[in-house]
C-alpha cells in the first residue's frame, strides 16, 4: 500500500454550510462552535480488527502496527511507527482514546531518534478544545482529531467519525504532531 506524503496541509473543504447544520450528500452533522462533529449517515464500518499493520514507501522506509482494544466508552488504539527518512531514524509510539463517535479525547504520543526521547500528552474535549501537556491549546481550537505525521492510521479517525458517503468530503482540521521532534 503506498502511502501519500504527509503534510499539515488541511483537508478537503467542506460544502457550504447553514448556522447550525451541514446537508452534504443526504446527511446531516451536528455543528458544535465551527466544527461538525459526524457520525454521519454514510458509509457503514466493521468494527476494527484486532490489529493492522502498513510499510511506508516512498516518502520514507518503514513500518507501522497499531492494536484496537475496545473500550466501553470507545476505543484504544496502542500502536507504533518507525522509519528512516532523509538519512534520520526515528521511532514514535503510541495510545490514543477516541469516544464511541471516534472523536479523539487522549493521545499519548513518544517520540525517539538521534536526538533523544519526548513525550507529549494530547487531551481533547471532543467539542475542538484541547490541552497539551496540561496547558491550554487554543491554537488547536476547532480540531476533533490527532493526525501523527508518521502514522497512517491516524487519517482514519475523521475518515471513521465523518462517515462520509463515498465521493463526499469535508473539513477534518487535526492536531498535528511532528515525527522527529513531538512538535504540535
Amino acid at each position: 500500500m503506498s502511502l501519500p506524503t504527509l503534510g499539515a496541509a488541511p483537508r478537503a473543504p467542506t460544502p457550504a454550510a447553514s448556522p447550525d447544520s451541514e446537508a452534504a450528500f443526504g446527511k446531516t452533522l451536528r455543528k458544535s462552535g465551527s466544527v461538525y462533529l459526524g457520525q454521519g449517515d454514510g458509509m457503514p464500518f466493521l468494527p476494527p480488527p484486532p490489529s493492522a499493520a502498513w510499510a511506508h514507501q516512498e516518502a520514507r522506509a518503514g513500518f507501522e502496527v497499531v492494536y484496537f482494544r475496545p473500550q466501553d466508552d470507545g476505543h484504544l488504539l496502542i500502536g507504533a511507527t518507525t522509519a528512516v527518512e532523509d538519512g534520520q531514524s526515528w521511532i514514535v509510539d503510541y495510545e490514543i482514546r477516541v469516544d464511541v463517535g471516534w472523536r479523539t479525547s487522549s493521545a499519548r504520543v513518544t517520540g525517539r531518534s538521534t536526538t533523544g526521547a519526548r513525550t507529549r500528552l494530547l487531551e481533547g474535549n471532543g467539542e475542538g478544545g484541547w490541552r497539551i501537556d496540561g496547558q491550554p491549546a487554543p491554537h488547536l481550537d476547532g480540531c476533533l482529531d490527532v493526525d501523527l505525521e508518521s502514522s497512517a492510521m491516524t487519517n482514519a479517525l475523521p475518515v471513521h467519525r465523518l462517515a462520509l458517503p463515498t465521493g463526499a468530503t469535508a473539513q477534518a482540521p487535526a492536531a498535528y504532531v511532528r515525527a522527529l521532534n513531538s512538535s504540535i
